[in-house]
């Protein structure tokens, strides 16, 4: 499934077809036959990937047990230990990156992840850039990278920061080829 093609689907949607969508959607997820078949593929031990809601993003883990439709899982990272359903586990490596499309180009609440580059344009005018620590509702929560200070910046504001350069002896430098048009030089 294309989630960008999906939200994009249902930007004409209305609030009352969103909500026929998240009762039928909310029962699938429950359903004991699907919930019993995917119990049967996990194993205890086993190494999975299940997608956080508040980091916008897949986390990796290690499956402590097995319950009746949970798992208790130890995030990799931090080692603290999760009781989370199975419907967040993605067993089948799907990929849940969400990209803005040209009719909505700027970044959103769906878009941004926690540890994303960022930056914006401050009141002052000038390009501040940061990386984003918390995904709140309307807002990121962004770490300046000149100050450390802390700012909550709404998702339109933002935009995104692509890595590209590298320092070596302290000296910038941009990885790539030299290309030269035209001529045998």
């Amino acid at each position: 499934m294309d989630f960008t093609k999906t939200l994009h689907e249902l930007q004409h949607a209305s609030l009352f077809e969103l909500f026929r969508l998240d009762v039928a959607i909310s029962k699938e997820l429950r359903d004991p036959l699907k919930n019993h078949k995917l119990r049967a593929r996990l194993r205890q031990g086993e190494h999975v990937t299940y997608f956080d809601a508040n980091l916008n993003q897949l986390v990796g883990g290690t499956i402590l047990a097995i319950l009746q439709t949970r798992v208790r899982i130890k995030h990799i990272h931090d080692g603290k230990v999760w009781n989370i359903p199975f419907y967040m586990l993605n067993l089948d490596t799907i990929e849940t990156e969400i990209i803005p499309t040209q009719d909505r180009p700027r970044l959103n609440s769906n878009t941004v992840k926690v540890g994303d580059q960022v930056g914006y344009i401050s009141q002052s005018g000038e390009e501040v850039y940061g990386r984003v620590i918390k995904c709140n509702p309307k807002t990121a929560s962004v770490i300046i990278n000149k100050t450390g200070d802390e700012w909550r910046i709404a998702y339109p504001c933002l935009f995104p920061v692509i890595e590209g350069a590298r320092t070596i002896n302290n000296m910038s430098i941009i990885e790539g080829e030299v290309v030269q048009k035209g001529g045998n030089q």
